[in-house]
């Protein structure tokens, strides 16, 4: 941790492996001048409230009452946006069950639930509160607009601040809050997370599944078949319609042919070192094929929407009013 290098460490269950990273991480925080916070991340809200309840409070009454320290150790628990409710629109969810004039028991409790939350008798956590999937969906964070009505008093934006300042000790956080975190970073956006020294990825061999979920970028074999529906849409009576249309039958059938060659080669079976297809130069060809389709495709479409803007142009420039469009750039 002092020479920020990386460590992967492994133990059994039961081991103190909990415990020993977080004395070190104390002892680099008690140290060090700067005071940033240590980052903790999970994979699961269980060891969350572990770690929140029984190990890091363990280990500030044991520093307390050897006055190492001074006061006992603050953390904040970050989740994702979808974890927290909104205030605006607990609000307007809260007025559609009110005008409902035959509510059910259950409905009942919802309204209690929600009004205790509109008017902050309980925290904003999601995960703690009994609402069904639907109701956590219909007030659920979505888009936090500076904008908002409630944008002043909104309790999920003073969250925000307050779990970010450099003050609080302990960040504990999941792998994906993590890893957004260093894509926020990389995009020049604003971070999810404080700046820290130190970051703990617990339950570690869970981080490449996350890691795939965050970075990975799907393709399945119905992608195209979306894709060449569109572009039939998108012609209409373009004079290239009929080449247009032969390039996107071809490109189905490489796609077919490639997901076949995929599929015979997880038959043959997989490198369970890294979970991965081996995949064959019959694939391979398949996909290159697939490529160079997309890439004609591509072009065709840069020269179309780059001929309608002349097109246009030249009718604007002659007083001429414009054309509906028989071409559209999808």
């Amino acid at each position: 941790m002092e020479k920020t290098k990386v460590a992967l460490c492994e133990a059994e269950v039961g081991t103190g492996k909990t415990h020993a990273y977080l004395l070190a991480a104390v002892i680099c925080r008690l140290f060090h001048a700067d005071k940033q916070p240590i980052v903790i991340s999970t994979s699961t809200i269980a060891l969350q409230k572990a770690l929140t309840e029984e190990y890091i409070p363990q280990i500030s009454s044991i520093l307390l009452q050897h006055r190492i320290i001074d006061a006992p150790f603050t953390f904040a628990v970050r989740k994702g946006k979808s974890h927290y409710a909104c205030d605006s629109r607990v609000k307007t969810y809260l007025a559609s069950l009110r005008h409902n004039d035959r509510l059910q028991e259950q409905e009942l409790m919802e309204i209690e639930i929600l009004t205790m939350l509109f008017t902050g008798g309980c925290p904003i956590d999601l995960d703690g509160l009994p609402l069904t999937d639907y109701v956590k969906g219909c007030i659920r964070v979505e888009r936090c607009q500076p904008t908002c009505g409630l944008a002043s008093v909104c309790r999920y934006r003073s969250f925000l601040k307050e779990a970010g300042q450099n003050k609080i000790d302990f960040q504990i956080a999941n792998h994906n809050l993590v890893l957004g975190d260093i894509l926020s970073q990389k995009g020049g956006r604003n971070r999810l997370l404080p700046e820290h020294r130190v970051l703990i990825f617990d339950e570690a061999h869970k981080l490449l599944d996350a890691a795939r979920q965050m970075y990975g970028v799907g393709f399945g074999n119905m992608e195209l078949e979306r894709l060449a529906a569109g572009i039939r849409r998108a012609v209409g009576r373009h004079p290239k319609r009929e080449r247009v249309f032969w390039i996107c039958e071809g490109m189905l059938r490489f796609n077919v042919l490639f997901f076949e060659t995929v599929q015979d080669a997880a038959r043959r079976g997989y490198d369970h070192s890294c979970r991965g297809i081996l995949f064959s130069r019959k694939c391979f060809l398949a996909l290159e094929t697939l490529t160079e389709i997309l890439r004609e495709l591509s072009a065709f479409f840069y020269a179309a929407d780059q001929q309608e803007l002349i097109f246009r142009q030249d009718r604007k420039g002659a007083g001429d009013s414009v054309p509906a469009l028989f071409w559209q750039n999808p």
